[in-house]
């Protein structure tokens, strides 16, 4: 009558489950519920991390063709100047909303590393047509630099990795070193 197992009933599980289940329906449906709800959570929280990544890759995809076009044909088209800059400053957001994740993995933050020097050679590089924006430039080269000094110094990476990133390092400072030589001398800052 209290919904317990009778002994002379032969001891299976479903029967003393089927059992246990009548006796405490409140309870073990709550414990449905929440085991349900779990596993929805999961699943809903991966398909919208699997989506939220395929845009990322998209958004990346994105700045890297826009630097090509800016840095490659556009280059070549009188009058494009205004639109080039335009581009330009889409890609910086990007970027910068990109170098504020921090990530774990030291491909992607090459990645952006790499792509900083090659926005600046548009903004400034004296040895390519340029925006004429050498402080924007030298913002950007200052920006990869942080970057790869941060790969540089993670005990985590490889010494391969630690080599790519100090080869990185030099790559740009050089460029802003470039950029500073052939610098206005009235937009230079005065040292001391």
């Amino acid at each position: 009558m209290e919904g317990l197992p009778i002994l002379a009933q032969e001891d299976r599980w479903t029967y003393r489950a089927g059992k246990f289940i009548r006796r405490n329906g409140l309870a073990v449906g709550a414990a449905v519920l929440i085991v349900a709800s779990l596993i929805g959570g999961i699943v809903s929280t991966t398909i919208q991390a699997r989506r939220a990544e395929r845009r990322f890759d998209l958004a990346r995809q994105l700045a890297q063709a826009v630097v090509r076009e800016v840095n490659g044909p556009m280059a070549r088209v009188p009058g494009a100047t205004a639109a080039s800059a335009s581009m330009i400053q889409t890609v910086i957001r990007y970027l910068d909303g990109l170098a504020q994740d921090p990530g774990t993995d030291p491909a992607f933050d090459f990645e952006i590393a790499s792509t900083y020097p090659v926005v600046a050679d548009v903004q400034g590089n004296p040895y390519q047509a340029n925006l004429g924006l050498p402080s924007d430039a030298l913002a950007n080269y200052e920006k990869s630099i942080s970057i790869y000094e941060k790969l540089y110094a993670s005990s985590k990476n490889t010494a391969a990795t630690k080599a790519e990133a100090l080869a990185g390092i030099i790559g740009a400072n050089i460029e802003a070193g470039n950029v500073e030589r052939r610098r206005d001398p009235a937009q230079r800052p005065v040292p001391g």
